[in-house]
């Protein structure tokens, strides 16, 4: 994929107890604040940490990729997704840029 900044790509989490998520709330989620489990390197402490991630910038297109397979264990979420068939807003800053979603793409591989 060139780097020349036409491309961003989003990663979102599907949420585990739900039976339906939107799409656009999935990609409104990505810089709400979400609790970590990071501990201190030194003394293996929790402190309760946030992490908020932000876009700086968008391109001309969004790539969103929504993983379902676990990294504890290869689980899948079985989460179904309601994909919009209207454009999608992305905020980056005080600004919002408008995507269409133009291809959905669903991996059928085996574990």
């Amino acid at each position: 994929m060139p780097s020349n900044g036409f491309h961003k790509i989003v990663r979102v989490d599907l949420p585990e107890s739900s039976d339906t998520a939107y799409f656009q709330d999935l990609v409104d989620s990505f810089s709400a604040p979400q609790k970590t489990d990071w501990r201190c390197d030194l003394c293996k402490t929790a402190s309760g940490n946030v992490k908020t991630e932000h876009l700086t910038q968008l391109g001309e297109y969004a790539f969103v990729n929504i993983p379902r397979a676990t990294y504890y264990d290869g689980s899948k979420n079985l989460t179904k997704v309601a994909f919009p068939q209207e454009p999608v807003e992305i905020k980056v800053r005080d600004k919002v840029k408008v995507y269409e979603a133009v291809a959905i793409m669903e991996h059928l591989g085996t574990r």
